[in-house]
């Protein structure tokens, strides 16, 4: 059970308000603190980072990072040696079901792998990172949007 104290910080991200909740209790696995998106209507989303890496939201001039969340959905591999090439094997890889995403939650939305989100196409819940931005030797630094599958 989440519980949300009612101190929040606010930050204008692009078209977003980007609101950071302090939680009183741990938030996935102690995640730490997600942050509450709203898109300028009633309805806000609480945005749960379950890759791996810290996500960096850029509009502009302006940086929201977005933590994990402690707790990673994956899908799973099968892979079948299928030969070599110059004794370097060769697999035929298949993804398998999602691991470790949660239930549905109104109100939640899951940043995931683009992989992972395809895995679960009859998720409405799930985004991926979109528009990578990079630094000049060519290494991604953040994103500019989310896209679904």
């Amino acid at each position: 059970m989440r519980i949300i104290a009612s101190i929040r910080t606010s930050v204008l991200v692009g078209a977003f308000v980007v609101e950071v909740v302090p939680l009183l209790s741990t938030y996935n696995n102690g995640g730490g603190i997600p942050p509450v998106v709203s898109d300028n209507s009633d309805i806000q989303t609480v945005l749960v980072n379950l890759t791996p890496h810290s996500i960096n939201l850029i509009h502009g001039d302006e940086t929201v990072n977005i933590e994990p969340s402690g707790a990673v959905a994956r899908c799973k591999r099968e892979q079948v040696q299928v030969g070599t090439v110059n004794g370097t094997p060769i697999f035929q890889v298949r993804m398998g079901e999602v691991e470790n995403l949660p239930e549905v939650v109104e109100g939640t939305v899951y940043i995931v792998s683009r992989i992972t989100a395809e895995g679960a196409q009859d998720r409405n819940d799930l985004l991926c990172t979109n528009d990578p931005v990079r630094d000049e030797e060519g290494n991604i630094i953040g994103c500019k949007s989310f896209s679904k599958v």
